[in-house]
């Protein structure tokens, strides 16, 4: 016997089942990364009251680690000396979808760019 396909609005609901089951588990997950936050938090600021680099509990270690990172404390300055120097090297390579479409919108073109379309469904909840 042949099985029937289900029909649109089944798999539309079974869709939006799942974006609510998704949506509570982020809901969790955001809930136990604040709660480890709390406690990284509290760690450090033991381990800085107790001047040491680390510690042991019975199923893991902790220890300080430092990590740099640069932030853009003047843009105009730091995009001259880009400009000047051309260190485009220091850009991550992502396009600003806003700035390229308003260059087509004025009739600009941009050399060695594609658009390519993503495609999704969207899902919105019904009105009662």
């Amino acid at each position: 016997m042949k099985k029937s396909k289900p029909s649109l609005g089944k798999l539309i609901d079974q869709m939006f089942q799942q974006d609510q089951v998704i949506g509570r588990q982020e809901k969790v997950l955001k809930d136990l990364k604040r709660d480890r936050r709390i406690l990284e938090d509290k760690l450090l600021e033991d381990f800085d009251k107790d001047q040491i680099q680390g510690a042991k509990g019975s199923r893991a270690t902790a220890s300080i680690s430092k990590t740099k990172h640069p932030k853009i404390k003047s843009l105009k300055k730091f995009q001259r000396y880009v400009l000047k120097t051309r260190a485009l090297d220091l850009y991550q390579n992502r396009l600003s979808p806003r700035a390229y479409f308003d260059r087509l919108e004025e009739g600009e073109l941009v050399p060695g760019v594609e658009v390519f379309t993503n495609i999704r469904v969207s899902l919105r909840k019904r009105k009662s």
